[in-house]
């Protein structure tokens, strides 16, 4: 008589659990973390001394920013928002807006959106496919 191995699935929990705190601890700059369910968008940014993302309009969601840590300074339209750990900001959608640490030190934070429709590359303009 054989002896039939009993076959085990775990079932994959529907979460997952990032630990914000040690990716930000690991240091590294622009999107250090980024996630994509179905519905939502989630990156984690870090930058240092001044460094940060240009002014640019997101024409498609608005965005929530979330402060982890250190300072920065968030530009909507023409004001500066000063943002520490712990603030959170939303960001209308058709808005201009560009995000900078402080001059002296890291900002860390958590954007999180509705997914919106992923830029696909294609051939260029010119070019012989």
């Amino acid at each position: 008589m054989g002896h039939e191995q009993e076959m085990t699935t775990e079932k994959q929990p529907a979460y997952e659990l990032l630990d914000l705190a040690a990716t930000i601890a690991a240091g590294g700059s622009g999107a250090i973390l980024a996630r994509e369910t179905e519905d939502l968008d989630l990156n984690l940014v870090r930058f240092a001394d001044g460094a940060g993302v240009g002014a640019h309009v997101n024409r498609e969601v608005d965005v929530i920013l979330v402060a982890l840590a250190g300072s920065g300074i968030v530009r909507i339209d023409e004001n500066e928002v000063p943002v520490v750990a712990g603030n959170a900001l939303l960001i209308p959608k058709n808005t201009e807006r560009a995000i900078r640490s402080q001059d002296d030190g890291e900002f860390a934070y958590l954007s999180v959106h509705r997914r919106r429709a992923r830029l696909m590359p294609g051939p260029r303009r010119g070019s012989r496919t």
